[in-house]
């Protein structure tokens, strides 16, 4: 008998399998995860908006980029400790009440240097949902069921999508820049308490109350997903455990950092660094990048970007399941976003600025799929969100240098060729990396049971 808690919940979920009530979950972290992408790519379209009204350079439009990014590299490894000390759902509530709050303020903005403070709060909110989200979701998932985790990477897209469409409707409705703007942001508030209400009946994830030693109440959750699930067959249930094993006590970055771990670690950050360091570039300059277009057929351009990696997040979690397996599937994904950065060089026209950008919009979201898998998967449970945490850190940092290196280049007279370069660098190295990782596909054998490699 297993003496593992951790190991029996891991089990009993597998046993119930999934159902009714992990289909509930994919559909509260699809609409947050479609909120992450809204409230990102808004950053970008209200430095556009500002930058007509208050005449603000691409300099401090990236400014916005960076404070944004600023406040997430604080947050996350913050929220990353916090989730794995006093909960994954406590901590998903309590920074539900922070997005309600600074979305509701940014329809006061009045001045750049309120912007700025708000894109740092706002920045310290968004976080905390990358952070905890996936670690949520592949805590309640059978490991059979673990290439919907990729899929659930299609919600940033739909996300992109529908901020795309609201903001060609916006424009539609007034084009008075100010209007505009409070027009989107009194749209993502509102947002914002639709994603926020769910929150109030998530439960705590058994594997965390494993790693607190409340097994009870890791039962109670094991019983409710059985229930809600019609399973009727016996599971084991942690009372059954005689003597768990206890570890000896480590700090969770001593863990991380540990002979077993410092490889992924190392590696883990330099990929989460090399694509943030082209994606948010990408996003919160993309009006500029289309600037030769007027809003609508700008944002129209970007719809069908975003739109196009809602297949690819299913491309992907086909993908991961294959001899390919996760670490396979990102290396060649960034590899090919790596391709389509470089070709942005060369796209002049209407029809190759679609063909390429949508490639590099797709195959980025196969990359995000593969990696945000595989993450949470390379790391015991009482650390998991602590080293998430760590990792979206590192590409924060990434995220608050690219606006810093991408805004002045793109004041300059043959800057943007440039840029693109570096941004293709980037997801190469992370291309490169990732060969280096160790694959985490369980391995499903013909009687159904589950091999870790």
């Amino acid at each position: 008998m297993t003496e593992d808690p951790v190991q029996v919940t891991i089990e009993a979920i597998d046993k119930i399998g999934w159902g009714p009530y992990q289909n509930r979950l994919f559909y509260f972290v699809f609409a947050s995860y479609a909120s992450i992408q809204f409230y990102q790519m808004s950053i970008g379209y209200f430095g556009e908006e500002f930058g007509h009204a208050w005449d603000i350079s691409n300099t401090q439009k990236g400014l916005m980029g960076t404070l944004f990014q600023l406040g997430s590299l604080l947050g996350a490894y913050i929220w990353g400790s916090v989730s794995d000390n006093f909960g994954r759902i406590f901590s998903l509530k309590i920074n539900a009440l922070l997005l309600v709050f600074s979305s509701f303020i940014w329809l006061f903005s009045s001045n750049f240097p309120m912007l700025l403070v708000l894109c740092f709060i706002s920045g310290v909110g968004n976080i905390a949902e990358i952070v905890i989200l996936p670690v949520v979701f592949e805590e309640f998932c059978p490991e059979q069921n673990l290439n919907y985790m990729t899929k659930l990477t299609s919600g940033w897209y739909a996300g992109g999508s529908f901020f795309a469409i609201c903001a060609i409707i916006i424009y539609w409705i007034n084009s008075n820049y100010l209007a505009n703007w409070l027009f989107m942001a009194g749209l993502i508030f509102f947002y914002q308490i639709l994603v926020a209400i769910p929150r109030l009946d998530l439960d705590e994830c058994p594997e965390y109350h494993c790693t607190k030693l409340q097994f009870h109440k890791a039962n109670e959750t094991l019983h409710k997903i059985a229930k809600e699930n019609k399973f009727s067959s016996e599971y084991e249930t942690i009372e059954e455990v005689i003597n768990p094993v206890q570890k000896k006590k480590e700090t969770r970055l001593h863990v991380i950092f540990n002979r077993e771990h410092i490889k992924s670690t190392l590696l883990m950050s330099t990929i989460f660094f090399m694509i943030l360091f082209g994606y948010w570039s990408f996003i919160l300059f993309m009006p500029k990048f289309l600037s030769q277009y007027n809003f609508v057929v700008k944002y129209i351009i970007i719809c069908v970007q975003q739109g196009v990696g809602i297949p690819c997040a299913y491309l992907s979690a086909y993908m991961i399941d294959t001899k390919l397996g996760r670490k396979h599937t990102l290396s060649i994904s960034l590899l090919i976003t790596a391709f389509a950065s470089f070709l942005f060089i060369f796209s002049k026209n209407f029809v190759s600025i679609i063909i390429v950008s949508s490639i590099w919009a797709g195959i980025s979201s196969t990359a995000y799929g593969a990696l945000f898998t595989m993450a949470p998967e390379s790391f015991p449970s009482e650390v998991r969100s602590t080293a998430e945490g760590l990792f979206l850190s590192s590409s924060r940092a990434a995220g608050v240098i690219a606006p810093l290196i991408a805004g002045p280049l793109l004041d300059t007279e043959g800057g943007e060729e440039l840029a693109f370069a570096i941004f293709a660098v980037a997801f190469l190295i992370g291309a490169v990396c990732a060969l280096f990782l160790k694959e985490t596909r369980p391995i499903i054998t013909k009687e159904g049971l589950i091999i870790k490699n």
